[in-house]
């Protein structure tokens, strides 16, 4: 591990000597470490202990199907790139654990490359996801293993025994089990009571984490947002009884904001202090909340007398255990998995593995009037391609940035050496406003122009609209600036992005039709366009703009066309992930 140039890394203590147990480096370390360092070491996210030499490691990091390095979310830099899996559940649809192994092993590994990029960051991982996907309705159903508690122990087991490695001593990677549990649901999954009676309790719920824990090994668990039977997931005395006392797990983490949740959301406590002190005590090791947050709320608890050095002290050895275990704390560089080069990102090798797992997880539920296989003697003149994602590769959210990417479209054309017909039916429209078309600038702001640009125009939902322009590829949506209160403060419109895709995303658009025909466009946050005196267009919390959107081709009728006299046509339409 590199050292850090705030202060000087001191190893020369009993913490840095792999000579001795882990169980004595903590026990140097809790007893050196005073009340005050304690309370801030309650986060997920890690602080220096420059009076000791020692160097925070925060836990944390996506890695569903390969290593989630969205670095220009957390101040890091650039995305890191790195192998991009089939999603979890078309993994499982291999049932292939020896295949799913060898993917576990690759994003284990690159987990260990981009640790070494970004000092103290990714190399204890929140996944696999083992939430049973009871109801298709929840919104992160390709994130988990299937509906059976067997199957999704059995492969998420073989994925984290790839990502942490068997040497009895040291991990490659630190796999968390997640949401511990009942949390398989969409509306109110932050909030809502699920209702388990013991023999589905026991039979379905636990049963998955039991085998990854007992079998797979995982190191750890997060707990989720909605309350089991009566009890939030964050203070379920479970996570001691069960999990730890039971199936051995090391060490919980909180989802992220939960521990804010119970006073906000759930309105359990009154104070943030209550929970932090409870949900310790139920064996909960950190808090995945603003580390200022926990500190204060582990300071106010500790001098109420509800929190005791103790409840920490145990904590604190549970979060530390996976790190020693990770190695970053030797004195000499000894774990056998830190043995990587840049080279081991996107190898030949992860490759290999990621072109076979794609191929096991294909499931053909249907073949009618013999679609499949691909009649060889078809040509590319016979074939159509219509629909939104015929042309398309959206990004994951808990994926990593792919080195390469091939749409549905650009695989068929490089199969059949030739050009495809294709029509994603989606409508082309232009803007106007007060007489005047809405275009681009050079800058990327919309502005009025005497001719409008015109915009590709897709719906997901919900009512829920993007609008891509057709000249320059990017999306319209909102520069964000200064916060305001809880939601970001909306600054101007303009079309800067090529993807969208954030934590809140920016380019979606309400359509509010209007009795003149005009419409009144607004962001997600329901915030209207408006248009300011130096004629720049912004969302504001105020009375809209009437605009004009008129469809300059019809995204359907160009379908028709476009299948019209093929022998096959392949739909390519969903949601973006």
């Amino acid at each position: 591990m590199t050292e850090k140039k705030e202060f000087q890394v001191n190893k020369n203590t009993p913490f840095w000597d792999a000579s001795l147990t882990d169980q004595e480096r903590i026990d140097w370390l809790l007893k050196e470490m005073t009340v005050e360092e304690k309370l801030g070491y309650l986060a997920s996210s890690s602080p220096d202990l420059p009076r000791l030499g020692i160097p925070g490691v925060s836990v944390g990091g996506e890695a569903a199907h390969g290593v989630e390095g969205r670095n220009d979310q957390n101040g890091l830099g650039k995305p890191d790139v790195t192998t991009s899996f089939p999603q979890p559940i078309g993994m499982s649809a291999s049932w292939d654990p020896e295949l799913i192994r060898q993917a576990g092993e690759v994003t284990g590994t690159e987990a260990r490359v981009v640790w070494h990029r970004h000092e103290g960051h990714g190399l204890s991982r929140w996944a696999p996801t083992v939430d049973l996907e009871r109801d298709p309705r929840w919104g992160r159903n390709e994130e988990g293993y299937g509906e059976d508690p067997v199957l999704t122990g059995k492969m998420a087991g073989a994925y984290i025994r790839g990502m942490q490695g068997d040497d009895p001593k040291y991990l490659r990677c630190a796999a968390t089990l997640k949401h511990f549990y009942g949390n398989n649901t969409e509306v109110g999954r932050g909030w809502k009571n699920s209702s388990i009676d013991p023999r589905n309790k026991y039979e379905l719920y636990l049963e998955p984490f039991r085998r990854c824990i007992e079998d797979g090994g995982a190191e750890g668990i997060m707990t989720a947002y909605n309350k089991i039977n009566g009890t939030i997931g964050i203070l379920n005395p479970e996570v001691t009884d069960i999990l730890k006392k039971q199936y051995g797990l090391r060490h919980v983490v909180s989802d992220g904001g939960a521990m804010g949740l119970v006073v906000n959301l759930h309105h359990y406590f009154g104070q943030h202090a209550e929970t932090i002190a409870t949900a310790l005590k139920a064996g909960v090791d950190a808090m995945s909340d603003d580390p200022r947050m926990v500190e204060q709320a582990a300071r106010e608890a500790y001098e109420l007398g509800i929190l005791k050095e103790k409840d920490m002290d145990r904590s604190i050895r549970c979060m530390m255990e996976t790190k020693l275990r990770l190695g970053v704390y030797d004195r000499e560089n000894l774990n056998p998995y830190d043995r990587v080069t840049e080279d081991d990102i996107d190898s030949p090798k992860a490759r290999e593995i990621c072109k076979e797992l794609s191929r096991e997880s294909i499931v053909l539920l249907k073949n009618e009037n013999g679609a499949l296989p691909l009649d060889k003697a078809l040509k590319a003149e016979d074939i159509a391609i219509v629909g939104p994602l015929g042309d398309a590769w959206y990004q994951d959210w808990y994926g990593g940035t792919a080195p390469y990417r091939t749409t549905f479209l650009q695989g068929m054309e490089v199969l059949k050496q030739e050009n495809i017909t294709f029509a994603d039916g989606l409508d082309r429209v232009v803007f106007r406003c007060d007489g005047k078309g809405l275009a681009v600038a050079e800058d990327g702001t919309l502005q009025m122009a005497d001719e409008p640009d015109v915009f590709i125009k897709e719906y997901w939902g919900e009512g829920s609209y993007t609008f891509k322009s057709v000249r320059t590829g990017k999306y319209l949506g909102a520069r964000l600036s200064e916060s305001q209160g809880e939601k970001p403060k909306m600054g101007q419109i303009a079309a800067d992005r090529e993807e969208a895709f954030d934590w809140f995303v920016m380019e979606i658009f309400h359509v509010e039709p209007q009795e003149d025909g005009s419409v009144v466009l607004t962001n997600r946050f329901h915030y209207p366009v408006y248009r300011d005196v130096e004629g720049f267009f912004s969302f504001e919390q105020t009375e809209g703009i009437p605009i004009t959107m008129e469809v300059v081709e019809n995204g359907i009728e160009k379908a028709v066309a476009a299948v019209r006299g093929k022998k096959q046509v392949y739909l390519r339409s969903a949601v973006t992930p």
